[in-house]
């Protein structure tokens, strides 16, 4: 049996008469591994776990995919399929021509953004999810839906200049 170019198995390789994948395996299981970790082991420096918990930007934001499209004359914008409808509001009647960026996320859901702004957020088979007071599509979903948000929305210009008085 050939291990390397060069090196062939003289039969007092520990790979001496191992020719399936399940006596491999056995093999590293058992005398292997526990050779190894006497050898290789070292106790650690500190007590307790090394895991912490994620506080930055929410895990679903990083690892969705995202795709730039135009809003179509009908507002709407095409993504895999679908026709996603992007509800008008008191700050924009429509957003016909204008780049958005469509981010799917792990879930399936899908998200219509404008710059900073979510125009829209949809269900995986492209329905809009419905959010709370009397702006549709544009702050995530309502408490009665059952629908978790993703992200957590952020705050309309008019919000913000509420807020600072």
């Amino acid at each position: 049996m050939a291990l390397k170019e060069g090196h062939h198995d003289t039969g007092d390789s520990p790979l001496a008469g191992i020719t399936r994948i399940v006596a491999a395996n056995g093999d590293l299981a058992e005398p292997f591994l526990p050779t190894y970790n006497r050898r290789f082991a070292v106790p650690a420096a500190e007590t307790g776990t090394a895991f912490v918990p994620w506080i930055g930007t929410p895990l679903a934001e990083m690892l969705c995919i995202q795709e730039e499209r135009v809003v179509a004359k009908d507002n709407t914008v095409r993504y895999q399929g679908l026709s996603l409808q992007i509800p008008s509001d008191r700050h924009r009647f429509h957003d016909v021509k204008a780049t958005v960026r469509v981010p799917a996320y792990p879930d399936g859901t899908l998200a219509v953004f404008h710059g900073p702004r979510c125009l829209a957020r949809y269900q995986p088979d492209g329905r809009v999810i419905e959010p709370d007071g009397t702006q549709p599509g544009r702050n995530g979903p309502t408490h009665r839906s059952g629908d978790q948000a993703i992200v957590a929305p952020r705050p309309t210009v008019c919000e913000e200049r509420s807020a600072s008085g």
